[in-house]
């Protein structure tokens, strides 16, 4: 991916496997690929349940699983403070953007003091945000990051207050960029939501759970 859109691999943050360094029986092997074929063939959640948490925990590659240190939840809110110090960044320059629980942290870590950003995200993601965005494609996060990189914060607050009651007129009066309100403009028939979360949150979370399966999938879209 970051050869893709090229991107410093030396800039990421990302769980590490090393498939090699365990050793793989022929038997288990075997075992692998029948299961591989359970999932691929719509296995349910409670097959997958038995596959990942006690089929292979007995299994000898399993010690892999037990190996790997994602790098998820807790994990991100490191991840990210280590890049506000390495940068001597200060954490009101900063923009989070999660969707999901592994979101909570370092939405929690941010909100309030940078700005932390649901997008399309699940209820645990949705409380923990400053804002929430709910939309067909991502071109609304073009929008806020661009504002965050000018104008930061505070701006942006008062720009997703006017949104909410008027978003063509807060188009046009915010210093939105001439490509993006332009491109705004063609892509949605309806506008998406760019809102504070208030006290219908129970409210949002539904809607923006509704968007997430709609994209997603309703497997996908329903996990944690």
């Amino acid at each position: 991916l970051c050869n893709l859109i090229n991107f410093p691999l030396e800039n990421t943050y990302y769980t590490s496997l090393d498939i090699d360094s365990h050793e793989l029986p022929e038997d288990e092997r075997e075992k692998l690929f029948q299961f591989k074929d359970m999932i691929v063939e719509s296995a349910d959640f409670e097959t997958m349940d038995r596959i990942f948490f006690k089929e292979i925990p007995r299994m000898r590659i399993g010690k892999l699983i037990e190996d790997v240190k994602t790098v998820g939840g807790e994990g991100k809110r490191l991840a990210l403070k280590e890049i506000l110090e390495r940068e001597k960044i200060p954490i009101k320059s900063t923009l989070y953007i999660g969707d999901s629980i592994t979101d909570v942290e370092p939405l929690r870590y941010t909100r309030g003091r940078g700005l932390a950003v649901s997008f399309n995200g699940n209820q645990y993601a949705v409380k923990e945000a400053d804002i929430v965005i709910i939309a067909e494609n991502a071109l609304p996060i073009g929008l806020i990051a661009d504002l965050h990189s000018r104008f930061g914060r505070d701006y942006i607050i008062e720009f997703v207050k006017a949104y909410t009651m008027d978003p063509e007129r807060a188009l046009e009066n915010f210093r939105i960029s001439y490509d993006i309100f332009e491109e705004f403009m063609k892509t949605f028939k309806r506008f998406p939501k760019i809102l504070i979360p208030d006290d219908d949150i129970e409210e949002i979370v539904e809607e923006s759970l509704q968007m997430r399966k709609r994209i997603r999938g309703e497997a996908i879209g329903g996990l944690g």
